[in-house]
């Protein structure tokens, strides 16, 4: 079958290596399609550019026109775009994914409406987008996971319970749980969204902890006393591989993040809250839920890290699962199919 030829429409697709998914979905929709990139960072650039100039340009004339991740601004105060592209000028089929659905998600559905794109896709699964944008087909496409960084192997897991990242986004529309706070405070004496020492039940636990907390003095202060540090890619991997526990509670608007995928990958227990949006994508079963209550959280993460080997046939159906239907070329390979219907 001849690949489809897509002008992908980006911001500097090196600022995508900080939000990695993008980096991922990106290079995965490159194997299987004659994909041409645009957008600031590429020497061909003009922030004046329109679509019928860029398309003459860099010579090539795409089937489709994607628009990807970061092209919208997810800064509350500044909705500027690279530039205004003008795509009401070609009737060439026009894509969007859509991202980080809970900031500035009106200013983004009239820039979808007010151009009239084809086709819409979204790792959101709780927003009924037919009722606000009725004329663009909208898919949901779920998160997945970087199996050429995360590789079958023999992990050692020496760390008992695994987190990294923001404890609650603040954002008014996230509508995010506090249940990383309260896992923090089950395990942690804790002060200003900070951990400070191990609860008695939790010293003889190996529990690599580095949180950004709610609010900015205390973000500052965390960083100064170094209880939270940027890990890079290579740290990561190899720290939550190494990880028996990883904490996964939903991010979000209920998105499943990555994350999830990776601990199936890794073999890493999932300890989540509960929710109905895991039924999308994959079984409950790969799932350790816990309710919202600090004994119930203390005696399953207790339990869990200590008879980790017991779930270990559970864990192995997981990884299959993770490697055969959510890795980021799968998801790239049903986004090529959407595209080939609108075609």
């Amino acid at each position: 079958m001849k690949k489809i030829k897509i002008l992908f429409i980006s911001k500097n697709i090196k600022d995508y290596r900080s939000a990695s998914y993008q980096y991922d979905f990106y290079n995965s929709l490159r194997k299987n399609t004659d994909l041409k990139l645009y957008g600031p960072g590429i020497n061909l650039y003009k922030k004046s550019d329109t679509i019928i100039e860029i398309i003459k340009k860099i010579n090539f004339t795409p089937d489709i026109i994607f628009i990807g991740h970061n092209w919208l601004s997810d800064d509350k105060t500044n909705f500027d775009l690279p530039n205004d592209l003008k795509l009401n000028q070609t009737k060439i089929k026009k894509v969007i994914f859509l991202n980080k659905e809970y900031v500035n998600l009106d200013k983004k559905i009239k820039f979808i409406i007010s151009n009239n794109f084809d086709l819409c896709f979204t790792h959101c699964s709780t927003i009924k987008f037919n009722k606000k944008i009725p004329n663009t087909d909208v898919k949901f496409i779920p998160f997945a996971f970087n199996d050429s960084r995360l590789k079958r192997k023999n992990y050692k897991k020496n760390i008992d319970i695994f987190f990294s990242g923001i404890l609650q986004n603040q954002n008014i529309n996230a509508n995010q749980s506090n249940s990383r706070i309260l896992i923090m405070k089950t395990i942690f004496y804790s002060i200003l969204d900070i951990p400070l020492f191990k609860k008695i039940n939790f010293k003889s636990r190996k529990i690599f902890w580095n949180s950004i907390p709610r609010y900015r003095f205390s973000r500052l202060l965390s960083k100064f006393i170094n209880k939270y540090y940027y890990i890079d890619n290579d740290k990561y991997d190899d720290l939550i591989s190494s990880s028996k526990i990883v904490i996964n509670s939903l991010s979000p608007m209920g998105l499943i993040s990555p994350r999830f995928y990776e601990c199936m990958a890794i073999k890493s227990i999932i300890f989540s809250e509960d929710s109905n949006v895991y039924d999308k994508v994959f079984p409950r079963k790969y799932i350790f839920f816990y309710n919202s209550n600090k004994n119930d959280i203390k005696s399953k993460l207790l339990d869990l890290s200590k008879n980790y080997k017991y779930h270990e046939n559970l864990l192995n159906e997981a990884q299959n699962q993770a490697y055969k239907f959510h890795t980021w070329d799968c998801r790239a390979n049903e986004v090529v199919k959407y595209l080939n219907k609108i075609l």
